[in-house]
């Protein structure tokens, strides 16, 4: 039916009738020439080949986004180095040009292809599994709804991990570079912010940054800054939180509270939840947005490096 093109992610080009061909279809239909999505090639689905135009705009703009952020961390580097024509730096002790050099070298790690680009090539194929989202007739199946609206899009763990595997390397280096500078007196004189690399802090930081940034908002394009921003505090929360949050609203009910709970019949404590009862009805499924962009047409290596990991 129609409805099962008009996923809200894509809201912006679902079909309309005598608007512009570059959209989803109106309802799914089999392609043999899907380029960009061919795993979705002789199956019903809502991709069709003048909508590939999009896609490809929309996984480029993630490319320069993070293109761009390697090239602010130049630029801080850059903006660091240029402490050594000044006086303060003439007048350092050995001990802290020797700190300020490692912090200089720190920076060299995160911009050494060899430290970054397994991590960006994986970072690539989640933008391209999330393009290729928008052929899946069956998405709503893949997300969680609340008033309406998908609050998240149900992520499968291997994505998590696999794009944690690709940059834990690069995690190390991040913060690496940020306890460097932070730790070197001439280092921290230097005026320019430093890059914000706090997504790849941990496991848990860089899959809750992917699914807030790219997995709910795959096609739109505001700057970067807007992009990085803390949005709410209920989407940014990771899943692991969020429990945690619960358990501590459960413990801090009243004792009156667990009383009135007590006398409750069990059928209504065992009471499946609203999310429950239409899991029984439909069967929810996982999005692996890391399969899906290995096997996409897009362009996913970064510095020789290809998404699977392996050199091109």
């Amino acid at each position: 039916s129609a409805a099962d093109c008009r996923n809200a992610l894509f809201e912006a080009h679902w079909f309309v009738r005598d608007g512009s061909p570059k959209t989803l279809a109106y309802e799914p239909v089999e392609h043999t020439d899907l380029r960009l999505c061919p795993a979705y090639n002789g199956v019903p689905s809502c991709c069709q080949k003048s909508f590939e135009v999009e896609q490809a705009l929309h996984f480029d703009y993630w490319k320069q986004i993070f293109t761009t952020k390697l090239e602010r961390v130049r630029s801080n580097k850059e903006a660091t180095m240029r402490m050594e024509s000044k006086e303060i730096y003439n007048a350092a002790s050995p001990e802290d040009r020797q700190q300020f050099q490692r912090a200089i070298q720190a920076f060299e790690n995160v911009l050494d292809p060899a430290g970054h680009s397994r991590c960006l090539a994986a970072m690539l194929t989640y933008v391209a599994g999330m393009m290729c989202f928008a052929c899946e007739p069956t998405w709503d199946d893949q997300v969680q709804v609340d008033m309406s609206a998908i609050i998240r899009v149900r992520i499968a763990e291997g994505t998590c991990t696999n794009l944690w595997e690709a940059c834990e390397q690069f995690s190390s280096l991040a913060a690496a570079l940020n306890q460097a500078v932070l730790d070197s007196h001439l280092a921290v004189q230097q005026l320019s912010p430093l890059e914000n690399l706090a997504m790849f802090n941990d496991q848990q930081a860089l899959c809750d940054w992917a699914h807030d940034a790219i997995a709910m908002h795959p096609f739109t394009t505001p700057g970067e800054s807007e992009r990085e921003a803390t949005p709410p505090a209920q989407a940014m929360l990771g899943q692991r939180l969020l429990e945690e949050l619960v358990v501590l609203e459960e413990l801090e009910e009243k004792p009156a509270d667990r009383r009135m709970d007590a006398d409750e019949s069990s059928e209504d404590n065992d009471a499946p939840s609203k999310e429950e009862k239409e899991g029984q009805r439909r069967k929810w499924k996982d999005f692996d947005a890391i399969k899906a962009g290995r096997a996409s047409g897009f362009d996913i290596t970064w510095g020789g490096v290809v998404g699977t990991g392996a050199s091109s």
